[in-house]
C-alpha cells in the first residue's frame, strides 16, 4: 500500500481485547481518512455479541474492502507428542480438560473456532486467553501451552521450521503449501467432520466513521484500494 500510495504509513500496533482496543482507537481518531483499521472478524460481528463494544460495525465504520482470508489451522507443540487429529481427539477424550489451548481473547474467532471444534468432537480442553495471539503463539512454541487455531499465514513458518506441528486445516480443500495436512472432513474415519462449519479469519480494511459514502474522492487512499468500487478486494483463501 505505501508503494502504491507513494506516501509513508505508519503501523500502530494495538493489540488486546480481540480487537476493540484497536477499533476503538479508529473511532476516536479524526475522521478525515487518514487513519484505517486493518481488522478482522472479531471486530466485525463477534466483539459486540459478547461484550458492550465501544463502537458499532454497522455505524461506525466505512468498509473499503475484504483484503483475504485464511484458513485456521490447529496446531500442537511437538513435544507433546500428538501426530495426527485422531491421536489428539482421543487424548482429548480420555483427558478431559487436561490439553490447554491459547487464543488472542475472549471472543476472538480462534476461541469460536474452538468452541465449536469441542462440541463437534466431543471433548473438553482449557482456554488461555491471551493478550493478542503473538503471545498464545509464541507460548505453543515454548511449551508453555500445548494447542492453538491460528491463522495459516501466521503460523506457516513455524510448521515448517518443526516448532509447531500442524494436525489439520480449516479449508475446503488441502492446500499446496501443506499437502500432507489434512482437512478435518477426512483427516480420520473415527473422528465426525465439521459439517459445514469452516473456521476461518477473514479481514477488511475500513476508514474512519464519516467517510463519506457518496464517494472515494475525498479519501486519500483511494487510488490504492478503490473502495468505492464493490469487490475492489476479492476475498480468497490463503495458501501460504
Amino acid at each position: 500500500m505505501q508503494k502504491e500510495l507513494g506516501v509513508p504509513l505508519i503501523v500502530d500496533n494495538r493489540p488486546g481485547a480481540s480487537g476493540n482496543l484497536a477499533a476503538s482507537a479508529l473511532v476516536q481518531a479524526p475522521a478525515d481518512g487518514y487513519t484505517i483499521l486493518h481488522g478482522e472478524s472479531s471486530v466485525l460481528y463477534t466483539n459486540e455479541h459478547l461484550s458492550k463494544a465501544p463502537y458499532s460495525p454497522e455505524k461506525d465504520f466505512t468498509y473499503i474492502g475484504a483484503i483475504g482470508r485464511s484458513p485456521f489451522t490447529l496446531v500442537v507443540n511437538p513435544r507433546v507428542g500428538i501426530q495426527t487429529l485422531n491421536e489428539f481427539v482421543e487424548y482429548a477424550k480420555a483427558n478431559p480438560a487436561k490439553i490447554n489451548y491459547g487464543t488472542p481473547g475472549v471472543g476472538s474467532p480462534q476461541r469460536i473456532a474452538m468452541e465449536i471444534f469441542q462440541q463437534e468432537y466431543g471433548i473438553k480442553l482449557t482456554h488461555v486467553a491471551y493478550r493478542g495471539g503473538a503471545p498464545a503463539l509464541q507460548d505453543v512454541r515454548a511449551g508453555q501451552i500445548e494447542s492453538m487455531m491460528v491463522d495459516l499465514g501466521v503460523s506457516l513458518p513455524y510448521i515448517r521450521d518443526g516448532g509447531l506441528r500442524a494436525l489439520a486445516v480449516y479449508a475446503p480443500q488441502r492446500l499446496a503449501s501443506l499437502p500432507s495436512v489434512p482437512t478435518p472432513t477426512f483427516a480420520t474415519a473415527a473422528c465426525a467432520p465439521l459439517r459445514c462449519t469452516r473456521p476461518s479469519d477473514w479481514r477488511a480494511c475500513r476508514p474512519c466513521r464519516l467517510f463519506p459514502s457518496s464517494g472515494s474522492a475525498a479519501f486519500p487512499l483511494s487510488s490504492c484500494m478503490a473502495s468505492s468500487v464493490p469487490g475492489a478486494c476479492p476475498s480468497r483463501w490463503s495458501n501460504g
